[in-house]
């Protein structure tokens, strides 16, 4: 193994936050100093592929990251437009959205070369959902307090976390598939 550190050029810290099958990487850097998460202005999403960085900003936006890219070279991640969104970048193009109406946050973090999407949104707790053909579906795990999708892969599954009321966190496979792990 080989480690390599990601420094996106000028940022005083950066973060890889995914990688697809072709070795591309993405994630956001800030220019403030500081560890947390989101600074309005100052938090902004990149790509970097075959040495190159690619800064990505959602148009209006005051702070983007980008979670997750498939083999095409689509994006998601989260944005700042008055309240946090999610949203795709497919073909130059970038469309945000709300996972449910009354959302107060959404966030895409993974999606597969079929174009779904999966994420976390706020409301009335927190709960993860799949975005397919237009489509959203809550996913949450049953007796769960919080659930949260972070992958897909082409078959569909979806892997993530949950916590329980006694407040131990968990990871998840959703599968369409029965899986056995020994």
């Amino acid at each position: 193994m080989t480690f390599t550190s990601i420094d996106f050029p000028g940022a005083k810290s950066s973060e890889a936050l995914g990688i697809n099958d072709e070795g591309d990487i993405v994630g956001d850097y800030k220019l403030v100093n500081k560890a947390s998460c989101c600074f309005p202005g100052q938090t902004h999403g990149y790509v970097l592929s075959g040495g190159t960085f690619t800064a990505i900003d959602v148009p209006g936006s005051t702070l983007t990251y980008v979670s997750g890219i498939n083999s095409r070279g689509d994006l998601v991640g989260a944005t700042s437009i008055g309240k946090s969104l999610g949203y795709t970048l497919i073909d130059g193009v970038f469309t945000t959205y709300d996972a449910s109406p009354n959302a107060t946050f959404t966030n895409g973090l993974g999606n597969n070369p079929q174009g779904d999407v999966v994420g976390r949104y706020a409301f009335n707790g927190s709960h993860g959902y799949l975005l397919s053909d237009g489509q959203f579906t809550t996913v949450d795990i049953p007796g769960a307090v919080f659930t949260g999708n972070t992958a897909i892969n082409p078959r569909g599954d979806i892997v993530g976390r949950y916590r329980t009321p006694d407040g131990v966190f968990h990871g998840f496979l959703l599968s369409k598939h029965k899986e056995t792990f020994d």
